[in-house]
Formats: C-alpha cells, structure tokens, sequence
C-alpha cells in the first residue's frame, strides 16, 4: 500500500513508473479532500499484467506537489 498525505484539498495523480521513465500503472487520478489516504497496487501494469521484478518510481503530484519514491517489486 502506497501511503499519502495531502495538505489541501485539489487534484491528485499517482503513477508507477520503470526506471526509464515507461508509464506502467495509473493507479489514480482525479480529486481528493486534504488528508491521509492509502492505495494498494497489485504489481499490475495498465493492461493488468504482472510486471517483472524490479524497481519502480511512484510518482505523486497533488496541489504543486512532486514527489518521487522508488519501491522493489520481489516475485
């Protein structure tokens, strides 16, 4: 589960990425209230695939916010 706060209230948009930058997963993308949220990813890609092992950016924006965080995928 990908963990979140958000200081405001706005919209919000949580991809997974390959190290080279290929988009793999939308995993949300619309508005959210301010707050703490939590949003599981399967190990899917957007054709509902299980993607290789590896690493993987998640990558949140949300109100002027860019944040980045890398995450192991182990099978």
């Amino acid at each position: 589960t990908i963990v979140y706060n958000l200081p405001q209230d706005g919209n919000v948009s949580i991809k997974i990425y390959t190290l080279h930058g290929e988009l793999v997963k939308t995993l949300y993308d619309g508005f959210e209230y301010m707050g703490e949220y939590g949003i599981p990813w399967d190990g899917r890609n957007n054709s509902d695939e299980l993607v290789a092992s590896g690493i993987y950016l998640v990558h949140i924006k949300a109100s002027g916010i860019s944040q980045s965080k890398k995450v192991c995928v182990l099978k």
